[in-house]
């Protein structure tokens, strides 16, 4: 999935008397093949022919993905890197030369694994997470929307995430204005997660006056789109006064919780059961969030308080020495006598205890039935889990 021309290989190891084994490789059509490509793959694919059953593909939708401004070039390159195959070696009466845009079975099977794979696990792929990163985009879009714009007011993509206007400019003259020779078609792509919103003008809304000649104009404009109403159902998501936690509807980020620990989701669909999700790594690590996930439908017209409940949890890690200074053994029986809560000694002398008070004691049972015991304190207000000690038990 990067910009130039990649290569991947899928190999049916099943035995030679099961039938023939069976290669799938192949190329996104995004520029010319090079010296790097024949030493890294097209040489190997030349050999494989007369060992395998070969298919290559010339990956041309998936090289849509980033190259949507100018389909033209894709188009091209298959026909040269189609050109580069018989240049090196690859016979097509012995390997399968195919266009991926022309198999319509490819695209029915895409539609069901849709239905089969989640965002949030899609986002877990590597070569995804790169693509993400590569192209600076918070999470997975789930749209790209094409515009073109000729001769009317700016619209505006409205994100909600972020609150963002992006301008949809006109950059064009429509048919009419210029010639068919002069006619420019080119269109702009935008990514759009759930929520975002496009706003197209007609003409004269911005030059509109009322009955006091006062134009509507752009100020008033972005008024109306600060005014942030609610046309459907809003949710407020609440995370117990913890500030900054991540919110996602139906698996996209649409913003993150307030300084009151509130973010209101103010395009929420009627009667639909949406999922609204958590994201609990920016939580203190001694914050406990047994559930981060929750489904609501709301009626329409009304809204919903959805609330997570956070736990502050008073625990630390606790290093137990013996009075060589030695780590106590792995396994060792541990009680905690405020809370009668029992445990053992990890590996280094390591225990992990919660439910902790501001004053503890420890009584540690060792392999040979000997007893030691130790004392701490624990600040109750921190937002961490403290490592302590180590401490010498005796």
């Amino acid at each position: 999935m990067s910009q130039s021309p990649t290569s991947e290989v899928i190999a049916n190891p099943a035995p030679s008397n099961s039938g023939p084994r069976i290669i799938l490789t192949g190329d996104r059509p995004t520029g010319p093949l090079h010296l790097g490509h024949f030493v890294g793959s097209l040489r190997n694919r030349v050999a494989y022919q007369h060992e395998y059953q070969q298919f290559i593909m010339l990956a041309d939708a998936q090289a849509l993905t980033d190259n949507m401004d100018d389909t033209n070039k894709v188009h091209r390159n298959v026909v040269e890197v189609a050109l580069d195959y018989l240049a090196v070696g690859i016979d097509p009466t012995k390997s399968t030369i195919l266009i991926q845009s022309q198999i319509p079975e490819l695209a029915e099977l895409t539609f069901y694994y849709l239905n089969m794979v989640t965002v949030a696990r899609l986002e877990r792929n590597p070569t995804v997470k790169t693509e993400i990163a590569l192209r600076g985009f918070d999470r997975l879009n789930v749209a790209l929307r094409r515009t073109w714009n000729g001769g009317m007011p700016d619209g505006y993509l409205h994100r909600i995430a972020t609150g963002e206007r992006e301008p949809l400019a006109a950059r064009h003259l429509p048919l009419g204005v210029l010639s068919p020779q002069a006619f420019d078609d080119r269109t702009e792509v935008h990514s759009m997660a759930v929520g975002d919103r496009v706003f197209l003008l007609s003409d004269g809304v911005i030059d509109t006056s009322d009955a006091s000649d006062q134009l509507f104009g752009v100020e008033r404009l972005q008024q109306v789109f600060a005014a942030n109403r609610i046309d459907d159902a809003f949710v407020v998501v609440s995370t117990d006064g913890f500030a900054d936690i991540p919110v996602r509807y139906e698996n996209q980020q649409v913003g993150q919780t307030d300084k009151n620990g509130h973010l209101l989701v103010p395009w929420s669909s009627a009667y639909y059961r949406g999922k609204y999700e958590i994201d609990p790594l920016n939580l203190p690590a001694n914050v406990r969030s047994p559930n981060v996930e929750q489904r609501i439908a709301v009626r329409r017209g009304s809204g919903y308080l959805l609330e997570f409940a956070l736990t502050r949890v008073s625990a630390a890690s606790i290093v137990l020495v013996d009075a060589q200074q030695r780590e106590l053994p792995l396994g060792a029986g541990v009680l905690h006598e405020q809370s009668g809560t029992r445990t053992v000694v990890g590996w280094d002398g390591l225990v992990y205890l919660e439910n902790l008070q501001a004053q503890n004691s420890l009584q540690v049972t060792l392999a040979d039935g000997k007893i030691c015991q130790v004392q701490f304190s624990v600040d109750l207000n921190q937002d961490q889990v403290p490592l302590i000690g180590p401490l010498v038990c005796q």
